[in-house]
Protein backbone atom coordinates (compact mmCIF):
# COMPACT_ATOMS: atom_id res chain seq x y z
CA UNK A 1 0.00 0.00 0.00
CA UNK A 2 2.95 2.04 0.12
CA UNK A 3 2.87 2.83 4.02
CA UNK A 4 5.20 3.22 6.02
CA UNK A 5 4.39 1.01 8.53
CA UNK A 6 4.70 -2.24 10.06
CA UNK A 7 2.13 -4.62 9.67
CA UNK A 8 0.60 -6.47 13.12
CA UNK A 9 -1.53 -8.37 14.56
CA UNK A 10 -4.86 -5.91 15.91
CA UNK A 11 -4.55 -5.81 19.02
CA UNK A 12 -6.69 -4.12 21.91
CA UNK A 13 -4.94 -1.78 24.32
CA UNK A 14 -6.16 -0.75 27.84
CA UNK A 15 -4.89 3.03 28.12
CA UNK A 16 -3.57 5.12 25.24
CA UNK A 17 -0.92 3.03 24.23
CA UNK A 18 1.17 5.91 23.19
CA UNK A 19 4.72 6.62 25.20
CA UNK A 20 4.79 9.94 25.08
CA UNK A 21 7.65 11.54 23.58
CA UNK A 22 8.05 15.35 24.51
CA UNK A 23 5.57 17.88 25.28
CA UNK A 24 2.05 15.60 25.63
CA UNK A 25 -1.23 16.84 24.13
CA UNK A 26 -3.25 18.88 25.96
CA UNK A 27 -5.30 21.02 23.73
CA UNK A 28 -7.57 19.53 20.71
CA UNK A 29 -9.36 21.22 17.71
CA UNK A 30 -12.50 19.56 16.34
CA UNK A 31 -13.35 21.04 12.85
CA UNK A 32 -17.56 20.16 11.88
CA UNK A 33 -19.47 21.16 15.28
CA UNK A 34 -22.54 18.85 14.15
CA UNK A 35 -23.94 15.48 15.06
CA UNK A 36 -20.61 13.91 15.07
CA UNK A 37 -18.07 16.42 15.45
CA UNK A 38 -19.93 18.59 19.07
CA UNK A 39 -20.22 15.51 21.04
CA UNK A 40 -16.76 14.77 20.69
CA UNK A 41 -16.26 18.34 21.61
CA UNK A 42 -17.87 17.21 24.96
CA UNK A 43 -15.99 13.79 25.54
CA UNK A 44 -12.59 15.21 24.93
CA UNK A 45 -13.47 18.31 27.48
CA UNK A 46 -14.89 15.86 29.94
CA UNK A 47 -11.65 13.69 29.77
CA UNK A 48 -9.43 16.69 30.68
CA UNK A 49 -8.31 18.06 27.29
CA UNK A 50 -8.86 21.83 26.23
CA UNK A 51 -10.98 21.91 23.10
CA UNK A 52 -11.45 24.19 20.27
CA UNK A 53 -14.95 23.70 17.99
CA UNK A 54 -14.59 25.29 14.47
CA UNK A 55 -17.27 25.24 12.31
CA UNK A 56 -17.40 27.58 9.35
CA UNK A 57 -21.45 28.38 9.99
CA UNK A 58 -20.64 31.56 12.08
CA UNK A 59 -24.08 31.64 13.45
CA UNK A 60 -23.91 28.42 15.32
CA UNK A 61 -20.25 29.53 16.27
CA UNK A 62 -21.49 32.48 18.02
CA UNK A 63 -24.85 30.61 19.74
CA UNK A 64 -22.26 27.87 21.10
CA UNK A 65 -19.68 31.13 22.03
CA UNK A 66 -22.15 32.54 24.27
CA UNK A 67 -24.29 29.86 25.30
CA UNK A 68 -23.13 26.74 25.42
CA UNK A 69 -25.96 24.69 24.62
CA UNK A 70 -26.82 23.14 21.26
CA UNK A 71 -30.29 23.33 21.05
CA UNK A 72 -30.38 22.60 17.31
CA UNK A 73 -29.93 19.22 17.93
CA UNK A 74 -31.27 16.42 20.63
CA UNK A 75 -28.59 14.72 22.41
CA UNK A 76 -29.02 13.53 25.97
CA UNK A 77 -26.47 15.18 28.00
CA UNK A 78 -24.65 17.43 25.63
CA UNK A 79 -25.94 20.72 27.10
CA UNK A 80 -25.05 19.55 30.59
CA UNK A 81 -21.68 18.60 29.69
CA UNK A 82 -21.08 21.57 27.59
CA UNK A 83 -21.87 23.77 30.32
CA UNK A 84 -19.97 21.97 33.48
CA UNK A 85 -16.93 21.89 31.05
CA UNK A 86 -17.14 25.27 29.56
CA UNK A 87 -14.22 26.59 31.06
CA UNK A 88 -11.97 24.08 28.50
CA UNK A 89 -14.24 24.61 25.42
CA UNK A 90 -13.73 27.70 22.74
CA UNK A 91 -15.65 27.66 19.53
CA UNK A 92 -14.34 29.67 16.49
CA UNK A 93 -14.88 30.28 12.83
CA UNK A 94 -11.42 30.89 12.50
CA UNK A 95 -8.88 28.31 11.39
CA UNK A 96 -5.90 29.74 11.97
CA UNK A 97 -6.98 30.51 15.73
CA UNK A 98 -7.70 26.79 16.02
CA UNK A 99 -4.47 25.43 14.30
CA UNK A 100 -2.04 28.30 16.73
CA UNK A 101 -3.51 26.76 19.55
CA UNK A 102 -4.10 23.18 18.97
CA UNK A 103 -1.66 20.47 19.39
CA UNK A 104 -4.22 17.78 17.38
CA UNK A 105 -6.92 18.75 14.86
CA UNK A 106 -9.87 16.51 14.45
CA UNK A 107 -11.63 16.36 11.36
CA UNK A 108 -15.44 15.65 11.31
CA UNK A 109 -17.01 17.78 8.58
CA UNK A 110 -19.59 15.60 6.68
CA UNK A 111 -19.18 13.66 3.30
CA UNK A 112 -22.92 13.06 1.95
CA UNK A 113 -22.76 10.96 -0.72
CA UNK A 114 -24.53 11.90 -4.48
CA UNK A 115 -25.02 9.08 -6.59
CA UNK A 116 -22.60 5.95 -5.48
CA UNK A 117 -19.58 8.05 -4.49
CA UNK A 118 -19.23 10.99 -1.59
CA UNK A 119 -18.44 14.38 -2.11
CA UNK A 120 -15.69 15.28 -0.77
CA UNK A 121 -15.74 18.95 -1.48
CA UNK A 122 -15.98 20.15 2.98
CA UNK A 123 -12.97 18.08 3.91
CA UNK A 124 -11.19 18.97 0.90
CA UNK A 125 -11.76 22.45 1.97
CA UNK A 126 -11.35 21.89 5.80
CA UNK A 127 -7.69 19.81 4.66
CA UNK A 128 -6.84 23.17 2.62
CA UNK A 129 -7.55 25.22 5.62
CA UNK A 130 -5.46 22.99 7.77
CA UNK A 131 -2.63 22.74 5.39
CA UNK A 132 -2.21 26.58 4.96
CA UNK A 133 -1.74 26.88 9.19
CA UNK A 134 0.06 23.74 9.70
CA UNK A 135 2.44 23.69 12.38
CA UNK A 136 5.44 21.61 13.21
CA UNK A 137 4.53 18.15 15.23
CA UNK A 138 0.56 18.71 14.83
CA UNK A 139 -1.20 15.75 14.21
CA UNK A 140 -4.45 15.91 12.26
CA UNK A 141 -7.28 12.87 12.59
CA UNK A 142 -9.69 12.09 9.95
CA UNK A 143 -12.80 10.96 11.62
CA UNK A 144 -15.51 11.77 8.34
CA UNK A 145 -15.88 8.46 6.28
CA UNK A 146 -14.35 8.68 3.06
CA UNK A 147 -13.49 6.01 0.70
CA UNK A 148 -10.39 3.61 1.35
CA UNK A 149 -7.39 5.49 0.08
CA UNK A 150 -8.47 8.54 0.50
CA UNK A 151 -6.33 9.15 3.92
CA UNK A 152 -3.16 7.79 2.53
CA UNK A 153 -3.04 9.08 -1.46
CA UNK A 154 -5.44 12.30 -1.22
CA UNK A 155 -5.02 13.67 2.28
CA UNK A 156 -1.70 13.15 3.00
CA UNK A 157 -0.43 14.50 -0.27
CA UNK A 158 -2.60 17.20 -0.06
CA UNK A 159 -1.27 18.34 3.26
CA UNK A 160 1.78 17.98 2.37
CA UNK A 161 1.48 20.11 -0.84
CA UNK A 162 -0.21 23.21 0.45
CA UNK A 163 1.71 22.81 3.91
CA UNK A 164 5.22 22.52 2.19
CA UNK A 165 6.30 19.86 4.89
CA UNK A 166 6.61 16.21 5.48
CA UNK A 167 4.44 13.23 6.60
CA UNK A 168 6.28 12.08 9.85
CA UNK A 169 8.72 14.20 10.26
CA UNK A 170 7.08 17.94 10.25
CA UNK A 171 3.65 16.49 11.45
CA UNK A 172 1.44 13.15 11.78
CA UNK A 173 -2.06 11.90 9.91
CA UNK A 174 -3.99 9.22 11.33
CA UNK A 175 -7.78 8.22 10.67
CA UNK A 176 -10.28 7.46 13.70
CA UNK A 177 -13.55 6.02 12.43
CA UNK A 178 -16.66 7.58 14.21
CA UNK A 179 -18.94 4.82 15.53
CA UNK A 180 -21.69 6.90 17.48
CA UNK A 181 -25.11 6.38 17.22
CA UNK A 182 -27.43 9.47 17.40
CA UNK A 183 -28.86 9.63 21.21
CA UNK A 184 -26.57 7.62 23.09
CA UNK A 185 -23.45 9.98 21.28
CA UNK A 186 -21.51 10.49 24.66
CA UNK A 187 -22.24 7.37 26.30
CA UNK A 188 -20.41 5.58 23.30
CA UNK A 189 -17.34 7.80 22.98
CA UNK A 190 -16.93 7.05 26.49
CA UNK A 191 -17.44 3.39 26.58
CA UNK A 192 -17.08 1.99 23.15
CA UNK A 193 -13.49 0.83 21.81
CA UNK A 194 -11.85 3.42 19.34
CA UNK A 195 -10.33 2.33 15.97
CA UNK A 196 -7.41 4.06 15.71
CA UNK A 197 -4.85 3.92 12.61
CA UNK A 198 -1.70 5.86 11.63
CA UNK A 199 -0.07 6.22 8.28
CA UNK A 200 3.16 5.79 10.49
CA UNK A 201 3.97 4.22 14.16
CA UNK A 202 4.25 7.95 15.63
CA UNK A 203 0.68 9.15 14.03
CA UNK A 204 -1.05 6.12 15.62
CA UNK A 205 0.93 6.88 18.69
CA UNK A 206 -0.17 10.45 18.98
CA UNK A 207 -3.72 9.42 18.09
CA UNK A 208 -3.98 6.89 20.89
CA UNK A 209 -2.73 9.16 23.18
CA UNK A 210 -5.98 11.27 22.58
CA UNK A 211 -8.61 8.83 21.87
CA UNK A 212 -6.89 6.62 24.59
CA UNK A 213 -8.06 8.97 27.08
CA UNK A 214 -11.59 8.13 25.95
CA UNK A 215 -11.26 4.25 25.98
CA UNK A 216 -9.87 1.33 25.10
CA UNK A 217 -7.86 1.53 21.45
CA UNK A 218 -8.10 -1.00 19.04
CA UNK A 219 -4.79 -0.66 16.60
CA UNK A 220 -5.26 -1.60 13.10
CA UNK A 221 -2.85 -1.89 10.59
CA UNK A 222 -3.12 0.77 8.33
CA UNK A 223 -5.31 3.99 7.93
CA UNK A 224 -7.10 1.76 4.85
CA UNK A 225 -8.06 -0.57 6.73
CA UNK A 226 -9.27 1.92 9.24
CA UNK A 227 -11.55 3.25 6.23
CA UNK A 228 -13.13 0.17 5.52
CA UNK A 229 -13.28 -0.82 8.96
CA UNK A 230 -16.72 1.54 9.08
CA UNK A 231 -18.10 0.63 5.52
CA UNK A 232 -17.76 -2.96 6.16
CA UNK A 233 -20.08 -2.24 9.66
CA UNK A 234 -22.48 -0.46 8.71
CA UNK A 235 -22.88 -2.33 5.16
CA UNK A 236 -23.10 -5.53 7.23
CA UNK A 237 -26.31 -3.57 9.22
CA UNK A 238 -27.93 -2.75 5.92
CA UNK A 239 -27.69 -6.70 4.99
CA UNK A 240 -29.18 -7.61 7.75
CA UNK A 241 -32.37 -5.13 7.70
CA UNK A 242 -32.48 -6.05 3.86
CA UNK A 243 -32.65 -9.62 5.10
CA UNK A 244 -35.45 -8.76 7.54
CA UNK A 245 -37.42 -6.97 5.40
CA UNK A 246 -37.10 -9.59 3.06
CA UNK A 247 -38.35 -12.19 5.37
CA UNK A 248 -41.08 -10.42 5.90
CA UNK A 249 -42.69 -10.50 2.90
CA UNK A 250 -42.38 -14.09 2.96
CA UNK A 251 -44.30 -13.96 6.05
CA UNK A 252 -46.74 -11.67 4.83
CA UNK A 253 -47.60 -13.96 1.74
CA UNK A 254 -47.73 -17.24 4.33
CA UNK A 255 -50.09 -14.97 6.74
CA UNK A 256 -47.58 -15.60 9.58
CA UNK A 257 -46.84 -12.44 11.30
CA UNK A 258 -42.73 -12.35 11.12
CA UNK A 259 -42.02 -10.83 14.58
CA UNK A 260 -43.10 -14.11 15.80
CA UNK A 261 -40.71 -15.59 14.33
CA UNK A 262 -38.05 -12.78 14.85
CA UNK A 263 -38.75 -13.54 18.99
CA UNK A 264 -38.82 -16.98 18.71
CA UNK A 265 -35.41 -17.21 17.36
CA UNK A 266 -33.71 -14.56 19.04
CA UNK A 267 -34.92 -15.65 22.25
CA UNK A 268 -34.14 -19.60 21.35
CA UNK A 269 -30.87 -19.28 19.60
CA UNK A 270 -28.68 -16.49 21.08
CA UNK A 271 -26.18 -17.08 18.42
CA UNK A 272 -28.52 -15.74 15.97
CA UNK A 273 -30.04 -11.95 16.37
CA UNK A 274 -32.60 -11.37 13.24
CA UNK A 275 -33.36 -8.05 13.17
CA UNK A 276 -36.99 -6.79 13.41
CA UNK A 277 -38.88 -5.76 10.38
CA UNK A 278 -39.46 -2.49 9.56
CA UNK A 279 -38.42 0.51 7.17
CA UNK A 280 -35.77 0.46 4.95
CA UNK A 281 -32.03 1.03 6.06
CA UNK A 282 -32.48 4.83 6.50
CA UNK A 283 -30.03 7.77 8.10
CA UNK A 284 -27.43 9.84 7.25
CA UNK A 285 -24.56 7.05 7.25
CA UNK A 286 -26.39 3.27 6.17
CA UNK A 287 -27.39 3.88 3.01
CA UNK A 288 -24.16 6.57 2.34
CA UNK A 289 -21.51 3.70 3.46
CA UNK A 290 -23.55 0.65 1.87
CA UNK A 291 -23.32 2.56 -1.31
CA UNK A 292 -19.74 3.06 -1.00
CA UNK A 293 -19.20 -0.72 -0.85
CA UNK A 294 -21.15 -1.34 -3.75
CA UNK A 295 -19.27 1.10 -6.07
CA UNK A 296 -15.63 -0.31 -4.90
CA UNK A 297 -17.34 -3.76 -5.85
CA UNK A 298 -17.96 -2.70 -9.05
CA UNK A 299 -14.91 -1.01 -9.61
CA UNK A 300 -12.82 -4.05 -8.96
CA UNK A 301 -15.28 -6.39 -10.53
CA UNK A 302 -16.93 -8.27 -7.68
CA UNK A 303 -19.91 -9.40 -9.67
CA UNK A 304 -21.50 -11.09 -7.17
CA UNK A 305 -20.76 -9.07 -3.94
CA UNK A 306 -21.94 -6.24 -6.36
CA UNK A 307 -25.09 -8.14 -7.23
CA UNK A 308 -26.13 -8.54 -3.22
CA UNK A 309 -25.46 -5.20 -1.95
CA UNK A 310 -27.64 -4.31 -5.28
CA UNK A 311 -30.32 -6.34 -4.14
CA UNK A 312 -30.11 -4.97 -0.74
CA UNK A 313 -30.44 -1.65 -2.13
CA UNK A 314 -33.44 -2.60 -3.67
CA UNK A 315 -34.61 -4.04 -0.85
CA UNK A 316 -34.97 -1.00 0.64
CA UNK A 317 -36.27 1.10 -2.11
CA UNK A 318 -39.45 -1.98 -2.15
CA UNK A 319 -39.90 -0.79 1.70
CA UNK A 320 -40.36 2.80 0.47
CA UNK A 321 -41.79 1.77 -2.67
CA UNK A 322 -44.44 -0.31 -0.75
CA UNK A 323 -45.98 2.37 0.99
CA UNK A 324 -46.35 4.61 -1.73
CA UNK A 325 -48.19 1.95 -3.47
CA UNK A 326 -50.71 1.54 -1.06
CA UNK A 327 -50.74 5.33 0.15
CA UNK A 328 -51.85 5.74 -4.01
CA UNK A 329 -54.48 2.77 -3.82
CA UNK A 330 -56.40 4.12 -0.38
CA UNK A 331 -56.49 7.60 -1.85
CA UNK A 332 -57.93 6.13 -5.24
CA UNK A 333 -60.18 3.71 -3.99
CA UNK A 334 -61.79 6.25 -1.62
CA UNK A 335 -61.62 9.46 -3.82
CA UNK A 336 -59.90 11.05 -1.74
CA UNK A 337 -58.55 14.19 -3.09
CA UNK A 338 -58.27 16.48 -0.10
CA UNK A 339 -57.53 13.98 2.29
CA UNK A 340 -56.04 14.78 6.14
CA UNK A 341 -53.35 12.84 7.00
CA UNK A 342 -51.34 12.15 10.15
CA UNK A 343 -47.86 11.18 10.38
CA UNK A 344 -46.10 9.88 13.58
CA UNK A 345 -42.45 9.93 13.81
CA UNK A 346 -40.31 11.94 11.10
CA UNK A 347 -36.92 11.74 12.50
CA UNK A 348 -34.51 9.18 10.75
CA UNK A 349 -34.72 6.43 13.54
CA UNK A 350 -37.38 6.58 16.88
CA UNK A 351 -34.74 4.86 19.41
CA UNK A 352 -32.28 5.86 20.55
CA UNK A 353 -33.89 9.01 20.36
CA UNK A 354 -32.98 11.86 17.56
CA UNK A 355 -34.19 14.74 16.22
CA UNK A 356 -31.93 14.25 13.11
CA UNK A 357 -34.21 13.90 9.54
CA UNK A 358 -31.65 13.45 7.01
CA UNK A 359 -32.35 9.89 5.24
CA UNK A 360 -35.61 10.32 7.19
CA UNK A 361 -38.70 8.18 5.65
CA UNK A 362 -41.17 9.86 6.97
CA UNK A 363 -39.90 13.24 5.21
CA UNK A 364 -39.49 11.03 1.91
CA UNK A 365 -43.07 9.73 2.20
CA UNK A 366 -44.19 13.45 3.43
CA UNK A 367 -42.83 14.67 0.13
CA UNK A 368 -44.42 12.14 -2.09
CA UNK A 369 -47.63 13.22 -0.30
CA UNK A 370 -47.28 17.01 -0.90
CA UNK A 371 -46.55 15.83 -4.75
CA UNK A 372 -49.54 14.08 -5.39
CA UNK A 373 -51.66 15.30 -3.26
CA UNK A 374 -50.86 18.73 -3.03
CA UNK A 375 -54.35 19.79 -1.72
CA UNK A 376 -53.89 17.33 1.42
CA UNK A 377 -53.83 18.31 5.14
CA UNK A 378 -50.74 17.36 6.88
CA UNK A 379 -50.13 16.77 10.39
CA UNK A 380 -46.92 15.69 12.26
CA UNK A 381 -46.29 14.43 15.53
CA UNK A 382 -42.10 14.02 16.70
CA UNK A 383 -40.81 13.82 20.10
CA UNK A 384 -38.06 15.78 19.04
CA UNK A 385 -38.26 17.42 15.71
CA UNK A 386 -39.29 21.24 15.95
CA UNK A 387 -40.10 21.82 12.29
CA UNK A 388 -39.67 19.89 8.94
CA UNK A 389 -40.42 21.16 5.41
CA UNK A 390 -41.65 24.19 7.04
CA UNK A 391 -44.82 22.31 8.95
CA UNK A 392 -45.22 22.71 12.39
CA UNK A 393 -44.65 19.68 14.40
CA UNK A 394 -47.14 18.65 17.01
CA UNK A 395 -46.55 17.32 20.70
CA UNK A 396 -49.50 15.52 20.81
CA UNK A 397 -50.62 11.95 19.21
CA UNK A 398 -54.22 12.41 19.58
CA UNK A 399 -54.15 16.22 18.03
CA UNK A 400 -51.89 15.06 14.93
CA UNK A 401 -54.17 11.93 14.14
CA UNK A 402 -57.80 13.88 14.69
CA UNK A 403 -59.86 13.80 11.60
CA UNK A 404 -57.21 11.74 9.86
CA UNK A 405 -57.61 9.35 6.85
CA UNK A 406 -54.13 8.46 6.74
CA UNK A 407 -52.22 7.56 9.70
CA UNK A 408 -48.58 6.73 8.84
CA UNK A 409 -46.54 5.44 11.91
CA UNK A 410 -43.40 5.92 10.84
CA UNK A 411 -40.51 5.32 13.26
CA UNK A 412 -40.10 2.99 16.79
CA UNK A 413 -40.19 5.89 19.15
CA UNK A 414 -41.65 4.55 22.72
CA UNK A 415 -44.08 7.21 22.48
CA UNK A 416 -46.08 6.31 19.55
CA UNK A 417 -45.28 2.06 20.39
CA UNK A 418 -48.27 -0.17 22.07
CA UNK A 419 -50.88 2.40 21.00
CA UNK A 420 -54.57 0.90 21.12
CA UNK A 421 -55.61 0.88 17.92
CA UNK A 422 -59.21 1.87 19.09
CA UNK A 423 -57.87 4.74 20.96
CA UNK A 424 -55.54 5.79 17.84
CA UNK A 425 -58.97 5.84 15.25
CA UNK A 426 -61.49 7.54 17.88
CA UNK A 427 -60.98 10.49 16.55
CA UNK A 428 -60.23 9.29 12.99
CA UNK A 429 -61.87 10.38 9.76
CA UNK A 430 -63.94 8.00 7.81
CA UNK A 431 -62.26 6.45 5.86
CA UNK A 432 -58.92 5.60 7.59
CA UNK A 433 -56.12 3.65 6.86
CA UNK A 434 -53.58 3.12 9.52
CA UNK A 435 -49.55 1.99 8.26
CA UNK A 436 -48.14 0.17 11.04
CA UNK A 437 -44.10 0.14 10.30
CA UNK A 438 -42.76 -1.09 13.73
CA UNK A 439 -45.07 -3.43 15.09
CA UNK A 440 -46.25 0.01 16.83
CA UNK A 441 -49.78 -0.92 17.51
CA UNK A 442 -50.52 -3.28 20.71
CA UNK A 443 -52.17 -6.23 20.24
CA UNK A 444 -55.19 -7.87 19.44
CA UNK A 445 -58.15 -6.15 18.55
CA UNK A 446 -59.49 -3.75 15.70
CA UNK A 447 -62.18 -1.31 16.34
CA UNK A 448 -65.63 -2.43 15.11
CA UNK A 449 -65.89 -0.50 12.39
CA UNK A 450 -66.28 -1.29 8.52
CA UNK A 451 -63.93 2.35 7.23
CA UNK A 452 -60.85 1.13 9.23
CA UNK A 453 -58.04 -0.80 7.56
CA UNK A 454 -54.71 -1.66 8.83
CA UNK A 455 -51.80 -2.34 7.38
CA UNK A 456 -48.41 -3.83 9.03
CA UNK A 457 -45.02 -3.92 8.04
CA UNK A 458 -43.82 -8.07 8.31
CA UNK A 459 -47.90 -8.89 9.04
CA UNK A 460 -49.65 -7.71 6.29
CA UNK A 461 -53.24 -6.27 5.91
CA UNK A 462 -55.92 -6.69 8.85
CA UNK A 463 -59.67 -4.94 8.37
Amino acid sequence: MGENYRREPVEYISESGAASRGKPIDTVGVCGLGYIGLPLVAALAKVGFKVIGCDTDGKKVKTLSSTYRADDMYEPGLNEALSVYRDSIAFTSDYSHMMQRSQAIVVCVGTPVHGNAPILDQIDSCLGSIAGTLKKGQLVVLRSTVPPGFTLNHARPLLEKKSGKKIGKDFFLAYCPERTIEGVSLHELLELPKIVAGVDERSYELASEVFGRLGRVVKTPSVTVAELCKIADNTYRTLNIAFANEFASLCEALGVDSYDVVYSVNTAYERTKIFRPGLGAAGPCLPKDSKIAAYLSRENHLDVFSSLLNSCEMSNDRVDRQLKEITKEFMTKNSLRTPKVGILGVAFKGWPETDDVRGSEGVELLEYIEKNYPKARIQIFDPYVKQVKGKKVFRSVRTTVEGANLILMMTDHPSIMNIDIKELVKSAGSPVLVVDCWHNLSRPGLPNRDDVQVYSVGKGWSN
